[in-house]
């Protein structure tokens, strides 16, 4: 096997970050605060046990700084869809950390745009914001709290009668509508409408009052359906569900005067079909 660096080296070289631009801007280290400009750096087999590989390379960043990792940035060695797949499956749903997958080619021969465009990727990751309205153009998300849903199903390829239907819910979580928080479910397959939607509203109303510390005074949802029956179903799923949860937080919550003050007069809903 050729030396790590070597041009017929096949091996996914994975950067362990605790800076979001320590690779990216090496060369303007003289201009930029880069807390760690040297990050761990470690080799793996595409084709071996890609969860140990980045289980080992997460311990190894950690352990170097003594903190929690921020991000993994995997170089790869070609643009094959389960390599990629099977990384963004482990850092997802078993580490529990964002990853930016980059193609070996590219950092041989890097091109500014090339670069900038994964740093906007990257700073997405890290919870940044690329891009947003001014409150002049929102003033419905500025003038109260608010929080702004989009809902969408995924079925099966036609002829496909064993896998289920995925449905999925996004609500914002910041007056510019720039930062979203997901929650996804299971459901039978072919069903347009979402089976436990109270639930994932529910879930979403939660997430927003964790973090900006109030509930929202204003929903918006954004169905994607252009049917009319669609759209009715949807609303009258909005309507019950999001009533409900209303009316159950300022029953539990009568006795806390901070919640209770922020829940009287009920949310204002509107619901745009697009």
């Amino acid at each position: 096997m050729c030396k790590p660096g070597c041009r017929h080296d096949k091996r996914i070289m994975i950067h362990i970050l605790t800076s979001p631009f320590a690779v990216l801007f090496k060369k303007k280290k003289k201009k930029k605060s880069i807390p760690n400009a040297t990050p761990p750096i470690t080799y793996a087999n595409p084709h071996g046990d890609i969860e140990r590989h980045l289980k080992d390379a997460w311990l190894l960043a950690g352990n170097a700084v003594k903190s929690q990792p921020q991000l993994l940035v995997c170089i790869l060695p070609n643009t094959g869809v389960p390599l990629y797949a099977n990384i963004k499956r482990v850092s997802d749903t078993i580490i529990g950390i964002p990853t930016q997958c980059v193609q070996k080619s590219h950092t041989m021969n890097p091109k500014k745009q090339y670069c900038a465009n994964v740093c906007l990727k990257i700073n997405v990751k890290l919870g940044g914001m690329n891009s947003f309205l001014s409150p002049q153009q929102t003033p419905f998300l500025t003038e109260r709290p608010t929080i702004l849903f989009g809902a969408d199903v995924s079925h099966p390829p036609p002829g496909d009668n064993t896998r289920p239907s995925i449905a999925s819910l996004v609500g914002s979580m910041d007056a510019k509508a720039a930062r979203y928080a997901a929650t996804v479910r299971v459901q039978t397959a072919r069903t347009e409408t979402i089976a436990d939607l109270g639930g994932m509203v529910v879930e979403l109303l939660k997430t927003f009052y964790q973090t900006v510390s109030f509930s929202p005074r204003s929903l918006f949802s954004l169905p994607h359906w252009n049917s009319d029956q669609f759209f009715s179903i949807l609303l009258e799923f909005y309507l019950i569900f999001i009533f409900s949860f209303f009316l159950i937080v300022r029953l539990k919550t009568r006795a806390d005067s901070v919640l209770s003050r922020r829940c009287l007069g009920g949310p204002v809903c509107r619901s745009t079909p697009i």
